[in-house]
């Protein structure tokens, strides 16, 4: 029987069950409410509540606190699918750290991997990577080993995933896309004939089961279309399946779907899955898809934590030169241990040094030292758990800024007596906006232009390009509106 725990920005989801390659089955389902500003998209901001947090829900329902898996759903774990050819895991080990090491450059980065395919004839095999910094990895093993939890493995949701689709055969036979809910963001998941071919990740700003959700969520897929046809993938997205949504997504993500790329795209709320059994009948794959998926087991790998504490990237074969080169250097070393333990057992018959030593360790004043001591190193650890926290915070909060909610506002004023605008999409890594704007004369694309540029709240407004709209005689502008650093919180 496994455990399984999935941190995400507003749950923490514990799941005891089994996954033999080919089925899940989940026995008992735990999950708590994440404390607030605690967690953000894989990052922890606040490590003591977190332990608190963790040690209740284990003392609680009295949960097993060794071989845990841990899965985050984090862009701070890079995922890539690759084919290579087919060899036992210890050369693949060899093979994918020099694959990676020229990324890694003077990071001191861990990778992982597992196998989740075999092709016979061609002999080779496609592996799922992860690649983590070890600071990112350092601050959950430290928050789990003082909450009294010992980790065996830690996973990335996408990675798990890919895996667990995998494994089941899922939409084997078509060309899909699994789009999953995770608070405010959803990860889609493309497939071509079962195979993992593409993933993004794209925050939302309305609430599951409005028409304006469906909106964003028909943008990701429309994102993933158009990368499908730039990679000249033949067969085109047949199937739309979304976990972690509400019912009435399905209808109008596929009404939204109909009306900007194709009504031949059917679309699925993922409420059950062959090959996966759930003992409460109540709890449903849509709402546990991360946990359940990394109940699958991964044979043929090598975990992230296995180079934990390292720092480095490990050349396995060039450890094994080393290793048989030492070996004369060892036998020595033995002799002389042998040889200076003799010694010790000597010097310890010295009564009067015994004596000395006693006195030594029975002093008030050394005792005082120790306790000191133990004080100020349990403050250093307690300061640098917030240090590192702060430091992967500071690395990664701009990474993902937030428009004020003014700027709606401000584009949709700017438009007044020229036309209608459409707030497309937001890009969180670089702050852009796309924007589209109908107007009745091409003239006034100008002038809308020259409104929003007049704003602070935008760095520039880029004119990508414009067409004229035949049936209704309109104006159809595509922009790209930059925040301004002040715009964002």
């Amino acid at each position: 029987m496994s455990l399984t725990v999935y941190l995400s920005n507003t749950d923490i989801e514990v799941l005891s069950g089994s996954g033999n390659g080919r089925s899940v089955s989940v026995n008992r389902v735990f999950s708590k409410q994440m404390p607030e500003g605690s967690f953000l998209n894989g990052v922890i901001t606040d490590p003591d509540v977190l332990i608190s947090t963790l040690s209740d829900m284990w003392n609680t329902h009295k949960l097993p606190r060794k071989g845990i898996r841990l899965v985050i759903n984090t862009s701070q774990i890079s995922v890539r699918v690759l084919d290579m050819p087919a060899m036992n895991q210890v050369k693949a080990d060899v093979y994918l750290q020099r694959e990676f090491e020229e990324r890694s450059g003077d990071r001191k980065r861990l990778l992982g991997f597992y196998v989740i395919g075999r092709d016979k004839k061609r002999k080779t095999m496609k592996v799922c990577t992860e690649l983590a910094d070890v600071d990112f990895i350092d601050n959950y093993v430290n928050v789990f080993e003082r909450a009294g939890i010992a980790i065996k493995e830690i996973n990335s949701g996408i990675g798990v995933s890919v895996n667990f689709l995998k494994k089941l055969k899922f939409a084997a036979d078509t060309n899909s896309v699994v789009m999953l809910k995770d608070g405010m963001t959803v990860t889609a998941i493309y497939f071509v004939k079962g195979e993992y071919f593409y993933s993004t990740t794209a925050r939302t700003f309305n609430n599951s089961g409005t028409l304006e959700y469906a909106g964003e969520v028909s943008n990701i897929i429309n994102q993933i279309v158009q990368f499908s046809k730039s990679e000249k993938v033949e067969d085109n997205i047949a199937d739309i399946y979304l976990a972690g949504m509400m019912s009435e997504d399905a209808v109008n993500v596929y009404r939204a779907v109909s009306m900007n790329q194709s009504d031949e795209i059917k679309v699925f709320n993922l409420v059950g899955m062959k090959g996966v059994k759930y003992k409460n009948k109540s709890n449903t794959i849509n709402s546990l898809f991360y946990p359940t998926a990394g109940l699958m087991n991964l044979p043929d790998h090598q975990n992230l934590l296995k180079l934990y504490g390292k720092g480095q990237i490990i050349d396995n074969s060039a450890k094994l030169r080393r290793t048989k080169l030492a070996i004369p250097y060892v036998v020595v070393l033995l002799v002389m241990i042998c040889i200076t333990v003799n010694r010790i057992l000597v010097w310890s018959t010295d009564s009067e040094t015994l004596k000395d030593l006693e006195a030594y360790t029975q002093n008030p004043y050394t005792r005082m030292d120790v306790v000191e001591y133990d004080a100020l190193a349990e403050k250093v650890g307690y300061i640098s758990d917030h240090v590192n926290g702060l430091r992967l915070l500071d690395s990664n909060i701009d990474s993902y800024p937030l428009p004020k909610y003014e700027i709606n506002d401000i584009i949709k004023t700017a438009a007044i007596g020229l036309g209608t605008v459409s707030i497309d999409n937001y890009n969180a890594s670089t702050g852009v906006l796309g924007v589209t704007a109908r107007f009745v004369d091409v003239d006034m694309i100008n002038t809308f232009i020259d409104r929003l540029s007049a704003q602070d709240c935008f760095y520039t407004v880029n004119y990508t390009g414009y067409s004229e709209i035949s049936s209704s005689g309109e104006w159809l502008a595509n922009l790209e509106c930059i925040l301004a650093d002040t715009a964002g919180h």
